[in-house]
């Protein structure tokens, strides 16, 4: 009888090890994609579960319940940034998921010439597909008091900036009055170009 248990903790301990040992290796091998970058847009208040069904679904050929699993015990699940996020060939499930605790999200940039009219900056930014516009049915009138300059002219100040956002969530990525951020790249001599959040 006691051989016998003896035999069976064994068994269970050279399991533990062997299924440890696969587990690390699996977190330094290449996902493997659907295509050869994957995108995926993490909205606050997402859960781990959530996230790894999304990226599933974006074009990472790995179960969704690995994924959550690794999310899950690596005790950094809670620390998950919103924000979109973009991989390429060679992510590994370790790098995936620090890229995402990072909030290390990608970036665009939308280009703007001083000396365009506020309706100009509006036509751009929204052509421009990394951004998704909450402002799109305001007016300009709208618009400004969304920015907290209710009865302005939009045309008032100088060159309008664009307000860094995410691929797909919801901030308004639409012009405000000059501020600080972007300032160094609205200076660029001829042109406003400000690096944007996709």
């Amino acid at each position: 009888m006691k051989r016998a248990l003896k035999r069976g903790l064994f068994l269970l301990l050279v399991l533990a090890f062997a299924g440890g040992g696969l587990a690390a290796w699996w977190l330094t091998q290449p996902l493997a994609l659907a295509s050869p970058s994957v995108e995926l847009s993490v909205e606050p208040g997402t859960s781990p579960r959530e996230i790894a069904q999304g990226w599933v679904d974006a074009g990472v050929r790995a179960p969704p319940l690995l994924l959550y699993e690794w999310f899950r015990w690596s005790g950094q699940a809670r620390k998950i940034r919103a924000g979109s996020y973009e991989i390429g060939p060679g992510t590994t499930p370790l790098a995936l998921l620090n890229k995402m605790v990072r909030g290390d999200e990608a970036q665009a940039t939308v280009r703007l010439i001083e000396g365009w009219t506020f309706r100009q900056f509006r036509a751009e930014l929204a052509k421009a597909e990394a951004l998704k516009p909450d402002t799109a049915s305001m007016n300009d009138a709208e618009v400004m008091a969304a920015l907290g300059s209710p009865g302005r002219s939009p045309e008032a100040g100088s060159s309008p900036t664009p307000t860094p956002t995410a691929r797909g969530r919801a901030t308004s990525p639409c012009c405000s009055v000059p501020t600080a951020r972007c300032s160094a790249a609205s200076r660029r001599p001829g042109s406003s170009g400000c690096p944007t959040r996709r």
